[in-house]
């Protein structure tokens, strides 16, 4: 059989799993983790694309990634099919679908291969861990990187082959372009940050680059990708602010608790690599230290799997290269960095890590059945099994994501005291009129863990909403105690009590955040936004001077933006003016509108 032919044959195969498992999506709504954020609540992606949100897309740097090519991918979509999930669940789909079959195609070049390349492909395909990054529209990103990524890798293949020992004509054409596509992947999500070490990786195994060409050729046409990759760093940790975007941010656990976790997380990433039919969801990073037992044993299971590969590099090449590609890529988001989400243990992180934990299984597995060639057609059966029950495992798995309600009582199911789950469902609940049911879980997420804000905010709200005004400032003013940097929370609460009436609690949360940002020299918007809404405060509670010198402080910072904020203040002040001083503030107020 032709040789083409076959490769056709077995890509289309490979697609066959993506539909079956991934096709019920079509029907899915978005959920509240990120895609309100990213899609529901955002303008720009609802104009659809325009030059407006294209330059959007290219100068926003305030959310959790600088990731231009993704949110035009957003703008694509809604200008197909409008704010429609169905549409931007089966862009997610064809993505993945496209990821599969590059990788069949980037290890069948690498290798030749193609039945080792195949399963490669189909295990990653069916594998559970790829459901998070498949059904979660707000996962895009994931998407996007791995298919920009994985066509570097394409063109890096090209590169080899081009330059390979019996070609003389050494020529980067191939290489450059691939710099080009790794900048492409970047722009998508700064996830394949590792990308250089693996071509290197590469070029040990299974190339064999080290064999006929100098370490110096070697490592100097690198140097584009290395440059790259230090961009986007500066990118990523100087100017990317989000700080106020993570639910959780792991600056909240100590450096010391996170490098401990360090072999517990690896090993729980690997055993549910192998293990991965119990649904992951969003799991927190534990507020609460592991035992120095199960520290010191995870570590040792660690040294000693490292120990056994590195043992037997010289003859099982691809362990070691399947072993460094998992441990390198993952390293970004094991939490040492201390930047995002307080997330332990998520699936979507798995995507570029599997590539080559599943090339070390694969040779290596291959190379066992050779070794037994008897027991053939029983390891043959058991594989086979096993992919059945990935697959069907990934098809449950993936009807968890079907909306918000499905998606946080399946996490709840598996972890009764998840708190994020608590709230997020209880804030489902709560959008869609259940106030009771919303107040009473969030109520336990807040028992379980006091000191996230967000839990105490919504606590309050409720009860806003259930006319119980004291309980809720009760909870309202348990903001000031908790340690936080949420400080546009502490100006919205600040301004729900003034509406309220309730000027002595307005003044302690506009006092927190004006002593916040004095204390970190931070003169921003917000230091001068606290001010003008506290003269507002201090003229209620008969505070003159207190008054006259924050709209001082205001109108010395007074940038322009604020121009709404200044006239309905004006305006709120009218009833003062018989109060002594009342009138020199008002007058001071108006030339700061004229003046803008």
């Amino acid at each position: 059989m032709d040789k083409f032919f076959t490769f056709r044959i077995l890509a289309i195969i490979l697609l066959l799993p993506v539909i079956i498992i991934y096709g019920q999506t079509y029907y899915f709504d978005f959920i509240n983790l990120d895609d309100n954020t990213y899609i529901l609540f955002n303008p720009y992606v609802h104009s659809g694309f325009s030059w407006e949100s294209f330059k959007w897309a290219w100068t926003s740097f305030s959310g959790p990634y600088f990731m231009p090519l993704t949110w035009v991918s957003y703008l694509l979509d809604s200008s197909i099919y409008g704010i429609n999930p169905a549409g931007f669940h089966i862009t997610n789909v064809i993505l993945h679908g496209m990821n599969t079959l590059l990788i069949f195609y980037v290890l069948y070049r690498l290798t030749n291969k193609r039945i080792e390349s195949w399963l490669v492909a189909i295990l990653f395909t069916i594998h559970p861990q790829r459901v998070e990054a498949v059904a979660w529209v707000a996962e895009r990103k994931e998407l996007l990187a791995g298919f920009f990524g994985l066509i570097t890798l394409a063109f890096y293949v090209k590169h080899i082959k081009w330059t390979s020992k019996q070609n003389k004509n050494y020529d980067n054409r191939y290489c450059l372009i691939a710099v080009i596509f790794y900048v492409f992947s970047l722009l998508a999500k700064p996830i394949w940050i590792t990308l250089p070490f693996l071509l290197l990786l590469i070029d040990w195994w299974p190339s064999g680059r080290y064999k006929y060409l100098s370490v110096k050729t070697i490592i100097l046409e690198k140097v584009p990708f290395f440059i790259v990759l230090f961009l986007f760093l500066f990118i990523h940790l100087f100017i990317v602010t989000n700080t106020d975007y993570a639910i959780n941010p792991l600056t909240n656990i100590s450096i010391e608790q996170r490098v401990e976790n360090i072999p517990i997380i690896y090993i729980t990433y690997l055993y549910k690599s192998i293990y991965p039919f119990n649904f992951t969801g969003y799991e927190t990073y534990p507020l609460t230290k592991f035992s120095v037992w199960e520290i010191y044993c995870s570590f040792a299971v660690l040294t000693a799997l490292i120990l056994i590969v590195v043992a037997n590099m010289s003859t099982k090449p691809h362990f070691l290269l399947g072993g460094l590609w998992f441990i390198g890529t993952l390293f970004p988001v094991i939490g040492v960095l201390g930047i995002g989400e307080s997330v332990f243990i998520t699936d979507r992180w798995t995507y570029l890590p599997h590539i080559g934990l599943f090339i070390a299984f694969v040779w290596g597995g291959v190379l066992l059945v050779t070794k037994i060639n008897k027991f053939r057609p029983v390891i043959i059966f058991i594989v086979s099994l096993l992919f059945i029950s990935y697959i069907s495992s990934s098809f449950v798995q993936t009807s968890y994501w079907k909306n918000s309600h499905t998606f946080w009582a399946a996490v709840l199911s598996r972890d009764e005291k998840n708190h994020l789950a608590m709230y997020m469902l209880g804030k489902y609940l709560g959008e869609s009129g259940d106030i009771r049911k919303a107040y009473e879980l969030t109520l336990q997420a807040y028992q379980l863990s006091p000191q996230n804000p967000l839990y105490a905010l919504e606590i309050g709200n409720y009860l806003i909403n259930m006319d119980k005004a004291e309980e809720a400032w009760n909870y309202y003013n348990k903001l000031l105690t908790i340690q936080h940097n949420y400080l546009k929370l502490l100006l919205d609460v600040g301004k729900l009590a003034i509406y309220h009436n309730r000027f002595r609690e307005a003044e302690s949360f506009f006092n927190k955040v004006i002593n916040k940002l004095s204390d970190e020299s931070i003169m921003d918007k917000n230091f001068y936004e606290a001010h003008l809404y506290l003269a507002y405060a201090y003229l209620n509670l008969n505070k003159i001077s207190e008054a006259n010198n924050s709209i001082n402080i205001y109108i010395s910072g007074f940038r322009g933006n604020d121009e709404l904020a200044c006239a309905n203040l004006i305006h709120s002040l009218s009833k003062f003016n018989t109060i002594p001083g009342s009138k020199n503030i008002m007058k001071q107020l108006n030339v700061c509108v004229k003046n803008d």
